[in-house]
């Protein structure tokens, strides 16, 4: 929902841009069991009057590094993936994402279907509330004054195993020559999609789900390019930019991720060098 009204304003310079939420019984394309058999579906429809997608077009849109044409990316920016993603997860979600219709100079309509499961009964509440829960751990706070606010960046192969990955990636079976995308995700099922869509592009998938690994892979591997979550669970993902930016030969980092401005104690250098994807 949020890639779909984030494309919806970004694209309308004048007009409207709407949300419609409704049940629904059809619309979705046809075959989708999870859909055709779930109690209920709802229907979110997001409608603008932007810049509209010619008709040759709409069928590359959903697919990975692809825009109408080179120009939208010129001008409003972007990777190509958000939509590709949010296909992604809605089919994991059991549900559909379609381009209901759209016209150049008219706009768009999207509509993104998702099954409603059945509340819980009261019988099944009570054994939830009945079962255990694990304690909850307070986080490690800072020891020292000089801790707040600092992102400390040990040696990238300091302790590290970069020869095992949660996800099962391409680690073992990439040969001299492979174009290789290093995915620095922390969310598996994520991750998982961005390597689905690397491999069927031909590329060599590593995964790293956290900074530190990510900047080990990227100093074993090299790999041609590299996707950066900046929101990491062990270090900011700006430092990691700015680490991965700092080395020679260094490859074009992509961020799929939103997340807020640099620090401003630290010297980020973004790049602007064009992605070989």
């Amino acid at each position: 929902m949020k890639n779909l009204l984030s494309n919806a304003f970004k694209f309308t310079a004048h007009g409207h841009v709407s949300l419609h939420i409704a049940t629904a019984t059809e619309g979705w394309t046809p075959g989708l069991t999870s859909l055709a058999t779930a109690s209920r579906v709802i229907a979110f429809t997001i409608q603008d009057t932007g810049i509209g997608i010619p008709a040759d077009k709409q069928r590359v849109i959903f697919e990975a590094f692809q825009q109408a044409d080179g120009s939208t990316s010129r001008k409003y920016g972007g990777t190509g993936l958000g939509l590709t993603i949010s296909r992604e997860l809605t089919m994991r979600l059991g549900g559909d994402l379609r381009l209901m219709r759209s016209a150049p100079e008219e706009g768009s309509v999207f509509t993104l279907f998702l099954p409603i499961a059945e509340p819980p009964s009261a019988e099944d509440g009570s054994r939830i509330a009945e079962k255990p829960q694990p304690p909850i751990r307070a986080p490690r706070l800072a020891t020292s004054p000089s801790q707040i606010g600092q992102s400390v960046i040990p040696h990238p192969h300091s302790a590290l195993d970069t020869s095992r990955s949660a996800v099962d990636d391409d680690r073992d079976t990439i040969q001299p020559g492979d174009r290789v995308l290093l995915i620095i995700e922390d969310d598996v099922p994520f991750a998982r999609i961005l390597l689905e869509r690397a491999q069927q592009l031909g590329f060599k998938g590593l995964v790293a789900l956290q900074g530190m690994q990510g900047l080990a892979l990227a100093q074993q591997f090299k790999p041609a390019a590299i996707t950066l979550d900046l929101n990491l669970p062990d270090v900011n993902g700006w430092v990691v930019l700015d680490q991965l930016k700092s080395r020679p030969n260094r490859s074009p980092v992509i961020s799929p991720s939103t997340s807020s401005p640099p620090p401003t104690n630290q010297s980020v250098a973004c790049s602007t060098a064009p992605s070989p994807i």
